[in-house]
């Protein structure tokens, strides 16, 4: 009956992880939930458009989480987890990692022109 030292404390953190990587696999899969009914309605020039100006205010928003997560992974490089005794930068470091692979499978959705593709086939 004795509990496995610092598993909660590890799901935890690993969790931080998963959330972040699973995110960044949900915009290069473009995956992530939308209101289609909404915009099915509208021609595909403006969803390209639109997607555009969207994609552009994620970008600007993962640039914040990217910065503050990383200064805050900075400013928590003393301090230790209770029960594991790890370093909280190397929790606090999946924001910054997870906002920069985010960016990059943004940009890759539109270098690749999967984002074009993707607006065309919904609307069919």
């Amino acid at each position: 009956n004795i509990p496995v030292f610092g598993a909660e404390e590890l799901a935890r953190y690993i969790m931080f992880y998963m959330v972040m990587l699973g995110s960044a696999v949900a915009f290069r899969e473009e995956i992530h939930p939308a209101l289609l009914f909404v915009i099915q309605k509208f021609p595909i020039k403006f969803l390209r458009i639109w997607n555009f100006i969207k994609d552009i205010i994620i970008i600007i928003i993962l640039i914040i989480i990217f910065k503050e997560g990383y200064l805050m992974a900075l400013n928590e490089v003393i301090m230790k987890s209770p029960a594991l005794r790890i370093s909280f930068f190397w929790v606090y470091l999946a924001f910054p990692i997870g906002a920069l692979l985010m960016i990059f499978q943004i940009i890759a959705n539109y270098i690749f022109g999967k984002k074009t593709v993707k607006i065309e086939q919904k609307i069919i």
